[in-house]
C-alpha cells in the first residue's frame, strides 16, 4: 500500500512590521534593541507622548525575534488593562498569528511564528511572585510607582537567557528609575527621553491649555509633560543630592561603632537601616533591610544575622511596639526602644544638618532609602499641590526614614552631640545611665570590668 504524501509544510513568514513615522525617541529605541547596545533600556516621557504603544510593538517584535517566554508587567492588575489592551491591537494587525490564547489566571498567548514564543501579562504588587522562570524578554509598563524589588526580581529572571528589559513610564519623582538610570548607572543601561509636545499626533493648543492649567515650569508640570525626573516642593529632606550623598563608603575607612535603626511593619515593609561611624567623623548607611510581610521570627532572624555580619553595637527601634523588643531582647539581639520624638519632625533638622554638613552618605545599594529621601514630603493642602512644612508627613515612603530618625535621635552618648536628657522621664533616664556605663569608661579603665546587670527595667547584656 503506497504511503499517503503529506503537503509540504511551508515555514512562517516572516513578521513585518509596519511602524509608520516614528517619533525621533520612538526611533532611538527601536535602534537601541534591534542592535543590542543596552541590555535595560528605559523610556521616560510625559504623559501621552506615545510610549506604551512603541513598548506594545517592541513587546511583539522581541516576542518573534528571541522566542521563550516574555513578560508583559505593570503595577498593579488596573493598570495592566492598559498594555494588555495595546498588546492586542498589535496582533490584531497580523491575522493567523495567534496560535493559542486564554485569560486565566492571566492572560496568555502562543504565537504561531517559527520560534514558537509565549507571552504572559503580570503584575508587580507582589513581588515576589515574580520569581520563578527563565525569560527572554520583559516588557515593564509605568513600573516607576512599583517598588524597586520588582526590579531587582526582574532582573533576575533574563540572568541565564540574555533577554532584555524595557520600561515604558512616566517619571515619579526622583526615585529608583532616577538611581538606576541616571544615579548609578552601568554600560548595559540606556535612558531615553522625550516631552509630551514631541508627540506630533497631539493637539498642540490642548497640550498648551494643559500646561497653562498646570502652571509652565511647576514641579508637576515639568514631570508630568516634560518627562523629568524632579524634588518635589514639600520634601522633608530637600538637601539630599544623590549625586553628593550616594557614595561607596572607603575601603580602607577606619570604622568607630556600627549602629541601626529598626521600623517594625508586615503589609509596610519591615525596615533596618545600618550606620557606620568612621575616625573622621562621617556617618555612611552601609546597609538596609527591606521586606514586606515578615512573621516576627523571620524578623528576628534577619535582624540578628545582620547584626554579626556589621557588628552592630544597638539598634534603636520604633518605641510603639514593644512586643516586638522584647522579643528581639529574648533572642538575645541588642535591641532598644528609640527616644520619644512627638512630634516626629522635632527630629527632622538633625538628619538635615549632617546632609547639609556632608557627613552622611548613603552606600548605592541602599535603593530603598535613597528612594524614600526623593519622596518623603510633608502633606499637602487638601485639593492643592501646596504645602506648607509643619508637623505632619504623609504615610507612606517614611519606612527607611523611620528606621534612620530612630537612630540619629536615640544614638547612644558618645557617637554625636550630647543630648539633655534632664527632662526625660525616670525610664528614659535609666536607659541613659545604662547606654552610659556600656559605652563610656573612664580613663585606664580595664575593658573586660564586669558591667551592672540591670538599670532600672532595663537589661544589659
Amino acid at each position: 500500500m503506497a504511503k499517503r504524501r503529506l503537503p509540504p509544510t511551508r515555514p512562517p513568514r516572516p513578521i513585518r512590521f509596519d511602524l509608520g513615522r516614528l517619533l525621533p525617541g520612538q526611533a532611538e529605541f527601536w535602534r537601541v534593541l534591534e542592535t543590542d547596545e543596552a541590555r535595560y533600556v528605559a523610556v521616560v516621557t510625559g504623559i501621552r507622548g506615545g510610549k506604551t504603544m512603541i513598548g506594545a510593538r517592541r513587546a511583539l517584535r522581541e516576542a518573534t525575534r528571541r522566542g521563550g517566554l516574555g513578560w508583559i508587567v505593570a503595577p498593579t492588575y488596573t493598570m495592566a488593562n492598559t498594555p494588555h489592551r495595546l498588546f492586542e491591537d498589535v496582533l490584531n494587525q497580523h491575522p493567523g498569528m495567534v496560535a493559542d490564547q486564554r485569560d486565566h489566571p492571566y492572560p496568555y498567548w502562543r504565537l504561531a511564528t517559527a520560534k514558537a514564543p509565549e507571552i504572559e501579562v503580570h503584575t508587580a504588587e507582589y513581588p515576589d511572585r515574580l520569581r520563578g522562570p527563565g525569560l527572554s524578554w520583559v516588557w515593564c509598563d509605568e513600573l516607576a510607582i512599583a517598588d524597586y524589588e520588582a526590579w531587582r526580581i526582574l532582573m533576575g529572571r533574563v540572568l541565564d537567557t540574555g533577554g532584555v528589559i524595557f520600561l515604558t513610564t512616566t517619571p515619579k519623582g526622583r526615585n529608583w528609575v532616577y538611581q538606576e538610570f541616571i544615579g548609578n548607572p552601568s554600560g548595559r543601561h540606556k535612558l531615553i527621553t522625550w516631552k509630551t509636545e514631541d508627540n506630533i499626533y497631539l493637539p498642540r493648543e490642548e497640550v498648551q491649555e494643559l500646561k497653562r492649567r498646570w502652571g509652565p515650569g511647576t514641579v508637576w508640570e515639568r514631570q508630568e509633560l516634560g518627562g523629568e525626573f524632579v524634588a518635589f516642593e514639600g520634601l522633608v529632606f530637600p538637601e539630599f543630592d544623590p549625586t553628593v550623598h550616594v557614595a561607596e563608603p572607603p575601603k580602607d575607612a577606619q570604622w568607630v561603632e556600627f549602629q541601626a535603626g529598626l521600623d517594625f511593619g508586615h503589609n509596610d515593609p519591615t525596615a533596618l537601616v545600618i550606620l557606620g561611624k568612621t575616625k573622621q567623623g562621617m556617618w555612611w548607611i552601609v546597609h538596609e533591610l527591606y521586606e514586606s510581610r515578615l512573621s516576627a521570627l523571620e524578623m528576628v532572624r534577619d535582624v540578628a544575622a545582620l547584626c554579626r555580619q556589621f557588628h552592630v553595637q544597638r539598634i534603636w527601634a520604633d518605641q510603639s511596639r514593644p512586643e516586638f523588643i522584647k522579643e528581639f531582647q529574648r533572642m538575645g539581639a541588642p535591641v532598644l526602644a528609640s527616644r520619644p520624638c512627638s512630634p516626629k519632625s522635632l527630629g527632622f533638622p538633625r538628619i538635615s544638618v549632617l546632609l547639609k554638613e556632608g557627613t552622611l552618605r548613603v552606600a548605592p545599594h541602599c535603593r530603598n532609602v535613597i528612594t524614600e529621601f526623593g519622596l518623603y514630603s510633608y502633606k499637602r493642602k487638601r485639593g492643592t499641590d501646596s504645602v506648607k512644612p509643619g508637623d505632619e508627613v504623609e504615610d507612606r515612603f517614611d519606612h527607611a526614614m523611620d528606621a534612620l530618625h530612630y537612630m540619629l535621635w536615640s544614638v547612644a552618648p558618645g557617637s554625636f552631640d550630647s543630648l539633655d536628657w534632664t527632662t526625660a522621664d525616670p525610664d528614659e533616664q535609666d536607659r541613659l545611665r545604662l547606654l552610659q556605663l556600656k559605652y563610656q569608661r573612664n580613663p585606664g579603665e580595664p575593658l573586660d570590668r564586669p558591667r551592672p546587670r540591670v538599670v532600672g527595667r532595663y537589661v544589659a547584656d
